[in-house]
C-alpha cells in the first residue's frame, strides 16, 4: 500500500454500503472538514487498499493520514477531490462534482475488492 499522494490521485467521498434486495445501496456519506474561514479547507486522506492507488476521504478527527488542503470553493455534490500538488510537507487539492453513480460504482467495486 503506498503512503504517498501523487498529482492525479483522487480522493474519494466515502459512502457506506446497505443490503437493498438482492444487492446493496450505496449511500453517501458526508465527512468532516476543517473551515478556516478564509476560503481555505483542510480535509483529512487516508488510503484503503480496495481503492488504491486513489485514496478515500475521511473524518477531520481521524489519526493519521494525510492533511490536504483546498483553497476552492466545495460543491455539495463534490465526488472526489483530485491532487494538484504534493510535496513531503504540503497536498493541494481540488473538488470534482461528477457523476454521482460514477462514485456509487467505485464504492461497489472496492467492496467487492474488499470481499
Amino acid at each position: 500500500m503506498t503512503n504517498q499522494l501523487s498529482v492525479g490521485t483522487r480522493i474519494y467521498r466515502p459512502a457506506r454500503l446497505v443490503a437493498a434486495g438482492d444487492g446493496y445501496q450505496v449511500d453517501i456519506d458526508t465527512v468532516s472538514m476543517k473551515d478556516f474561514g478564509d476560503g481555505t479547507i483542510m480535509l483529512r486522506a487516508a488510503p484503503r487498499e480496495a481503492y488504491l492507488p486513489d485514496w478515500l476521504a475521511v473524518p477531520w478527527e481521524t489519526p493519521g493520514g494525510r492533511v490536504c488542503v483546498c483553497d476552492e470553493p466545495i460543491p455539495d455534490e463534490w465526488s472526489y477531490f483530485e491532487v494538484l500538488f504534493s510535496d513531503v510537507n504540503f497536498v493541494a487539492v481540488s473538488p470534482v462534482a461528477g457523476d454521482s453513480e460514477e462514485l456509487r460504482r467505485k464504492h461497489l467495486a472496492a467492496a467487492c475488492r474488499a470481499s
